[in-house]
């Protein structure tokens, strides 16, 4: 074969091998091809032999046949098996065909990482039965047989393809082959090993495919959050501290103290002032109101004209509660008998009583009771103080 020839058909394989090594560095395929290798994979390939020159043949074609698996991530495995035909360099169409078959083993090493991954050196070494080899005998041409052990060194590339929905990988090699034959006389006679160049094309199959890993479920769809605006707080209109919508007086004036509803709350129950009315809006039972300015004349239980403009407002104040009972008690000093005292603040308790029926207030409301000089509240040595003691108090009952 002609050095011209040679020299091309080496082009052509580098080119090949670095087409083939720029798609798998291309592609994420590392990890699904070393899973690929994990299982018994075959590698059918086609074959193409550049022989020495000293073979006196034409470019070799058969097909190679390893079998192997991947034993770690950077190492594999292979028996392989070729098969690969010549033809007679000097008559290519009618010359006899030399036929090489061989059987041995391959290892593959993978030394790199990243993009390089799938990128691999090999080396390996068959058994070869060839048969009718050009050799040059006495000086004439003829064919002979001849075994030999070959070894071969190279290097090879991956490349991830799917195969009929498998997983599956496109392999090249380009291999470098010593044929140490020693056999005298073949080819040109010249020597006695042959350096023969190897190109292999094929596919990478696993015969158990690798479960293929579930894909991760999608990533949810991020739902926006909008932020829920705080609604205003309850207007207050009057500002008696009780929000609109449970305020039931909405004009309450400013400062009055309101309930929870926000209604102005009840005066203190109180005496009134002489001339002043009598509240008894916040009065409960137990609460006492002095009538201050309720008299009556000497010695008698006859009402005084004072004391009847105050009895006046006082009735107008127990018709506006309807709801309180009272009781009218009458007090006196302590001038006099017990017993007349007794029955003097008897008598001015139930004239007061029949003064406010008279001026509208229900009598089922009232009663009368006298406690004569029993229950003093200043002192009767002197004469402010047996004035404070006669007296009229009106005493809630409900």
């Amino acid at each position: 074969m002609d050095g011209s020839k040679r020299t091309a058909a080496w082009g052509i394989a580098v080119a090949a091998l670095l087409g083939i090594s720029s798609a798998s560095a291309q592609d994420d395929s590392s990890g699904l091809i070393m899973q690929i290798g994990r299982t018994i994979y075959v590698a059918p390939m086609l074959t193409l032999t550049v022989p020495d020159g000293a073979r006196e043949t034409k470019i070799g074609s058969g097909g190679t046949l390893a079998i192997g698996t991947r034993v770690f991530d950077w190492a594999a495995i292979e028996a392989v098996a070729h098969y690969n035909k010549y033809n007679d360099d000097a008559d290519f169409v009618s010359g006899a065909p030399t036929e090489v078959v061989g059987y041995g083993g391959n290892l593959l090493l993978f030394p790199f990482s990243g993009t390089l991954k799938n990128v691999f050196a090999v080396v390996g070494a068959q058994a070869l039965d060839v048969t009718d080899h050009p050799a040059t005998v006495g000086g004439a041409p003829t064919l002979l047989d001849y075994t030999s052990t070959a070894f071969e060194a190279g290097f090879g590339a991956l490349s991830q393809i799917n195969l009929f929905g498998f997983p599956a990988a496109v392999r090249f090699e380009l291999r470098y082959r010593l044929d140490a034959h020693d056999t005298q006389g073949l080819g040109d006679g010249t020597e006695d090993a042959f350096s023969d160049g190897i190109i292999n094309l094929g596919l990478m199959v696993p015969l158990f495919p690798p479960a293929e890993e579930p894909l991760p479920p999608p990533e949810p769809t991020p739902v926006e959050v909008v932020p829920v605006a705080e609604p205003p707080p309850p207007a207050d209109t009057d500002g008696d501290g009780v929000t609109d919508d449970l305020d039931q007086c909405p004009d309450t004036p400013t400062g009055t103290a309101v309930d929870a509803i926000g209604c102005a709350l009840p005066p203190p129950c109180e005496s009134p002032a002489p001339g002043e009315q009598a509240d008894l809006r916040g009065c409960k039972a137990g609460d006492v109101i002095v009538l201050h300015g309720v008299t009556f004349e000497f010695d008698k239980a006859r009402l005084t004209a004072n004391a009847k403009t105050i009895l006046d407002l006082t009735a107008a104040a127990l018709v506006a509660a309807p709801e309180i009972k009272v009781e009218i008690g009458g007090h006196t000093d302590d001038k006099g008998a017990d017993a007349y005292n007794q029955t003097l603040s008897e008598q001015r308790a139930q004239a007061v009583l029949d003064y406010l029926a008279a001026q509208g207030v229900a009598p089922e409301r009232m009663h009368a009771v006298g406690y004569g000089e029993s229950k003093p509240v200043a002192d009767n040595g002197s004469d402010e103080g047996r004035e404070q003691n006669r007296r009229v108090e009106l005493t809630v009952e409900n």
